[in-house]
C-alpha cells in the first residue's frame, strides 16, 4: 500500500522586482508661443518610482518633480521626456512632443534681384504653423510665384519680366500676420525690406 507522501513549508511572500515603465501625459500638445504648458509623469514599477525627472530634448535637467510645468514656452522647446526611478533603476519615456505655434516673420536677408530675364524676389517666413505668402504688386504687373517648406521655414518666391519698383509680401497663419515692402535694386544699387508684423 503506498503511503501518501507529505512536504513540510513554510509560507512565504514571493516578490518580484520590475523595471519602471513611464508614461507621460499629454503625449503631444500644441500651445501658442509664450503661454504655459503642464505635463505629468507616471510610471507602473516594483518596487513603486521613488524619484522623477525632466529633461528636454539636449537633456538638461529642468525638474525633480512628476508634475512638470513650463512657463513661456518658446518655439524651439520640441519635446520634453520623464525618467521614472527605483531601486532596479531608471527608465526614460517616449517624449511628449510640444508644438508651438507662432506669428510669422520674415527673415533677413537679399530679397530682390535683378536677371536678365526680369526681377526675382525671394521672401523667408519662419512661422509655424505655416504661412499662407500672398504678394502685392503695381498694377498691371505680370508674375509668377511658388512656395517651398523646409521644417518652420517657407522660402516664397516671386518672379517676374518686368522691372518693378515696389512690391509687398505677406506672410499670414492663425497665429498672427507680417509684411514687407520690397524695393527691388535699381541702376546697381541693392535691394531693401521694410517689415510690419502683427500676432493675435
Amino acid at each position: 500500500m503506498n503511503k501518501p507522501l507529505r512536504c513540510g513549508s513554510k509560507s512565504q511572500t514571493l516578490t518580484i522586482d520590475a523595471p519602471v515603465r513611464v508614461e507621460v501625459k499629454p503625449e503631444s500638445t500644441v500651445v501658442k508661443e509664450g503661454d504655459a504648458v503642464e505635463v505629468q509623469c507616471s510610471s507602473d514599477s516594483n518596487p513603486p518610482a521613488h524619484g522623477y525627472q525632466w529633461y528636454n530634448i539636449t537633456g538638461t535637467l529642468l525638474s525633480e518633480e512628476r508634475i512638470y510645468k513650463l512657463h513661456n514656452v518658446s518655439r524651439h522647446t520640441k519635446a520634453l521626456y520623464c525618467a521614472a526611478i527605483n531601486t532596479e533603476g531608471h527608465k526614460n519615456s517616449t517624449p511628449a512632443k510640444i508644438s508651438v505655434e507662432y506669428a510669422p516673420e520674415i527673415k533677413e536677408g537679399p530679397a530682390c534681384s535683378v536677371r536678365a530675364a526680369g526681377v526675382a524676389c525671394l521672401c523667408v517666413v519662419d512661422s509655424e504653423p505655416p504661412p499662407e505668402i500672398t504678394w502685392l504688386l503695381q498694377r498691371g504687373s505680370d508674375a509668377s510665384a511658388g512656395t517651398e517648406r523646409h521644417g518652420s521655414i517657407t522660402l516664397g518666391t516671386l518672379r517676374s519680366t518686368q522691372r518693378l519698383t515696389e512690391l509687398t509680401c505677406q506672410a499670414s497663419n492663425s497665429r498672427g500676420n507680417t509684411s514687407a515692402v520690397f524695393t527691388p535694386p535699381q541702376s546697381g544699387r541693392p535691394s531693401s525690406a521694410v517689415r510690419k508684423t502683427k500676432m493675435y
